[in-house]
């Protein structure tokens, strides 16, 4: 039975959370007020798929700050996942920002105010790599067991370039990438990042007028 069978059949977090388990093969965890804790990979976990990726991160974001004031151990990854889509991303990317403490959190993980979800949902956008169960269960569960074993997030699946519509944004990010590792001549983005600031800034007082935004 593959896992998206599993999660319409679920009837309580516990379902979705041992679905998971099952899934990607998890070993040597515990489930607590983190749903699913190992010393590689923290799951904040949902019965619904009402809640977004961004509010799911927010939850489990706040367990990283208690873990980050207390000294304790923050593990290599951090997931969310619920009955139709799932979502991992590194918690090296998002440990600089919760090092400068500006979140205002709320009294308890699930109970955080707007600003909390607005601050961090800017920052973490381009960071965390999603997947809709319901079409790509085999490679959410391939790229978390790879990240597992490898301790990284390859870019391949970071910016998801197997996938029949990826664009611009995932082949410059995936450049940008290869220029850092030295092993190939650099790209120069320059000359597109000096137009694209331009365009932005010819834009942007256009917005309201030409109906982008009401």
């Amino acid at each position: 039975m593959s896992l998206y069978t599993q999660l319409q059949a679920a009837k309580s977090e516990e379902d979705v959370k041992d679905a998971y388990i099952k899934a990607l093969g998890l070993k040597g965890y515990t489930k607590g007020l983190i749903d699913i804790q190992s010393r590689e990979i923290w799951f904040e976990a949902k019965d619904t798929a009402r809640h977004s990726s961004y509010a799911m991160f927010t939850q489990l974001l706040h367990y990283v700050q208690v873990a980050l004031n207390k000294g304790e151990h923050v593990p290599p990854f951090l997931a969310v996942i619920d009955t139709e889509k799932a979502a991992i991303m590194k918690s090296a990317d998002v440990l600089p920002f919760l090092a400068k403490k500006t979140v205002k959190w709320g009294k308890s993980a699930s109970q955080f105010p707007q600003e909390a979800l607005d601050e961090i949902s800017a920052y973490i956008g381009t960071y965390f790599v999603s997947f809709r169960i319901k079409t790509h269960e085999d490679e959410f569960i391939s790229t978390v067991k790879a990240a597992i074993q490898s301790g990284d997030i390859t870019v391949r699946d970071q910016y998801k370039l197997n996938r029949p519509d990826v664009g611009w944004y995932q082949i410059r990010n995936a450049q940008a990438e290869r220029n850092k590792s030295g092993d190939t001549a650099p790209v120069n983005f320059k000359p597109f990042e000096v137009a694209y600031e331009a365009l932005t800034q010819k834009l942007r007082p256009q917005v309201f007028s030409l109906g982008f935004l009401r």
